[in-house]
């Protein structure tokens, strides 16, 4: 699986870059079909609602693609909760589609 990280609004650490690598590969114990993973990490910055970090996975399995988005206010925290969403995706197209 390739995968391909993005940040916007924000230099990513390698820390995180790290993490994010960690834990979307933990995703093929769940599929082994996975051709590639798009993941874009964005920074709201200090807006009214206090600081807003989001994590979008846009995962290409066989002949589909999942996508999920995650915010919360840090990082590291959208990336546990965006994985944890595309795992139960993940297991639910294994379920439909084999």
């Amino acid at each position: 699986m390739r995968i391909d990280i993005k940040s916007t609004n924000f230099e990513a650490t390698a820390a995180q870059l790290e993490l994010v690598k960690k834990k979307v590969n933990k995703l093929e114990k769940f599929y082994d079909h996975i051709i590639d993973c798009l993941v874009f990490l964005t920074s709201d910055g200090h807006s009214a609602k206090g600081n807003e970090e989001s994590v979008e996975i846009k995962l290409i399995v066989k002949d589909f693609t999942l996508f999920c988005k995650e915010s919360s206010n840090s990082i590291e925290q959208s990336i546990d909760q965006a994985v944890e969403n595309m795992t139960r995706q993940l297991k639910k197209y294994k379920q439909k589609h084999g």
